[in-house]
């Protein structure tokens, strides 16, 4: 899956449809390392695991928490899942590799994240498990939020939304310099889940960083920063986004930033599931500052000090 790539900062993104129970979904070719066989004898039942967790599954003499993506979705099945399930697919997200039982894989879509429609708030629940739909091929697809359903699953890859004691005391400014104020700095932050969202202000708050404006997707953050700009109003002193988000995502909004907005020196800190090598190479050519996976949510408090001095 690593092989397909699209230049960073065009606002698009590879999604690979698969199905459940005869239904699309999909979710961004990024997240998958493979797609492979269901085989239920490499399969191993772990005691008291999640109703939802079918098990160890044993590939290439690795042991991955397998999840019955169906019954996560839909509730209680009662079809054995070797009848529902032909493909697994295997992820790594947030530093941890899982795989999840799906019907079949169908395609892939190259599609831009301003097709993607943000699902109303009246559908959105506090337990809700998909990001958005996008409309393909005279059909709605949903794009499903696999890092929600681990989290669910593994409580333990959530992100920590409590600091350190040494997070929380900004670090004393270098002899001869004069360090600013946490709670003088203004912070613009876009990122499309609500929890998530609301757990970094928490965060930033909690470190003394008061001034912050969350926003729900990288084009409302574009659009704030437009309209400041307009107006001679303030702008951030720092800019800490997602990756992944419809209508504009976190690589093209830095890009855009940079670009067209002329905006050098505000630091930006990408926050996503999807860091690793090939990402990384991506931020850097978008103009990023730095960059973080999920759920290190503390080390951004540390980048943003160090952005900031």
């Amino acid at each position: 899956m690593a092989d397909i790539l699209l230049e960073a900062g065009t606002n698009e993104v590879e999604l690979i449809e698969f199905l459940i129970a005869g239904r699309p979904f999909s979710v961004n070719v990024l997240k998958l390392q493979e797609v492979v066989q269901f085989d239920a004898s490499q399969v191993t039942p772990m005691p008291g695991q999640h109703a939802n967790l079918l098990g160890s599954f044993l590939l290439r003499g690795a042991a991955l928490p397998l999840i019955d993506l169906d019954q996560h979705l839909h509730g209680p099945r009662t079809q054995p899942i070797a009848e529902r399930a032909r493909v697994v697919l295997v992820t790594r997200l947030n530093g941890v590799r899982c795989a999840f039982a799906v019907q079949g894989v169908h395609r892939i879509h190259r599609v831009s994240w301003k097709a993607m429609t943000p699902l109303s708030p009246c559908l959105v629940s506090t337990r809700s498990f998909l990001i958005a739909s996008v409309h393909i091929d005279s059909r709605d697809m949903m794009v499903v939020d696999l890092e929600a359903v681990i989290a669910e699953i593994m409580p333990q890859t959530r992100l920590d939304n409590e600091l350190p004691p040494e997070r929380q005391a900004p670090p004393p400014a270098q002899a001869g310099r004069t360090r600013r104020e946490r709670g003088d700095l203004r912070v613009l932050m876009a990122e499309d889940s609500r929890l998530i969202r609301h757990e970094i202000v928490h965060v930033f708050q909690q470190a003394g960083y008061t001034q912050v404006t969350a926003c729900a997707d990288g084009q409302e953050a574009y659009d704030h920063l437009v309209a400041a700009k307009q107006a001679g109003g303030p702008l951030p002193d720092l800019i800490v986004s997602d990756i992944e988000m419809p209508r504009l995502d976190g690589l093209t909004l830095c890009r855009r930033v940079r670009q067209e907005l002329g905006l050098a020196t505000v630091p930006v800190i990408l926050f996503s599931s999807l860091i690793d090598e090939q990402m990384i190479g991506r931020c850097r050519s978008v103009g990023a500052t730095n960059w973080v996976t999920k759920p290190r949510i503390a080390d951004v408090i540390g980048m943003a000090d160090e952005a900031l001095d």
